[in-house]
């Protein structure tokens, strides 16, 4: 059980607004081992997912002269109920879970651009939608050779969102994937190299779509001073890619925006253990 208790307040207007509410989130699981090292699973849960503290601002954040985001102080939590079915298979060197899930969503929050009013418009975000999601996930953990191990997990999905704004139906129905992958390679047992790929896959949204994004990350580590010490060099976002880039295509406005966190970063690290 989880109690929630939220105030933001305007103090130039003394407006306060307050949520308070109190949820229970039961899970379950079950799993049965057939066959040696075969197991099947199935689990239910029921989740939450809070607004951050961003989107509960109610003041502008001026991306450019034409563009402005508003938070939105009224902003409800998003629950989830989830149904996975599962096989999960070990051997030797490594184990793979493959499942299949069914996720409903409620009160699913997105931020809707209004259109422009004397050419600047406006986006918000709502409690808008309801999201059907089915897909399959594969999880693979596997060991190459005793110096290099490999996890990956890929999910493929269709999700069905809808929702009504300003009397307005918004809809979308979208197939996309994603892929998280990491190697880990030891070279003359004292030399970590890592590299990580992120990939995203295009998304249809409800007022147009959201492109692919993916990005390279690469560490190199060697301990120190008879293991007390550690030295690590790494690159983040090799090659400059981790952008998000999104489409607003409606009756009247298109708008194609491209925002970036942060660049490409070099970094040196030592640290030291007492």
């Amino acid at each position: 059980g989880e109690l929630s208790d939220i105030t933001t307040e305007l103090t130039a207007t003394d407006q306060v607004n307050k949520q308070d509410y109190f949820n229970i989130f039961p899970s379950a699981g079950l799993s049965y081992e057939f066959k040696k090292d075969n197991t099947l699973q199935l689990s239910y849960s029921y989740r939450i997912s809070r607004p951050n503290f961003r989107n509960l601002l109610p003041f502008s954040d001026f991306r450019d002269p034409r563009v402005y985001f508003v938070g939105n102080p009224n902003l409800r939590p998003e629950y989830t109920n989830s149904y996975e079915l599962g096989y999960l298979l070990n051997w030797n060197t490594g184990s793979i879970l493959t499942s299949i899930y069914h996720r409903h969503r409620t009160d699913v929050i997105q931020r809707i651009t209004d259109p422009p009013v004397d050419g600047v418009a406006q986006v918000v975000p709502i409690n808008m939608a309801s999201e059907n999601a089915v897909g399959i996930e594969f999880n693979l953990s596997f060991s190459v050779q005793d110096w290099w191990k490999i996890n990956t997990s890929s999910n493929f999905y269709r999700a069905i969102t809808e929702g009504v704004y300003k009397d307005e139906v918004l809809y979308s129905d979208t197939y996309t994937w994603t892929n998280r992958t990491t190697s880990k390679m030891t070279f003359f047992k004292t030399l970590d190299f890592q590299a990580s790929f992120n990939y995203r896959g295009p998304r249809i949204t409800p007022q147009g779509e959201d492109l692919s994004i993916y990005s390279i990350d690469l560490g190199l580590a060697r301990d120190v001073l008879n293991g007390k010490g550690t030295v690590t060099a790494g690159v983040r976002d090799l090659l400059n890619t981790r952008k998000r880039r999104t489409i607003v295509d409606t009756q009247g406005y298109y708008s194609n925006s491209e925002f970036q966190w942060r660049a490409r970063q070099f970094t040196v690290t030592f640290s030291y253990r007492l």
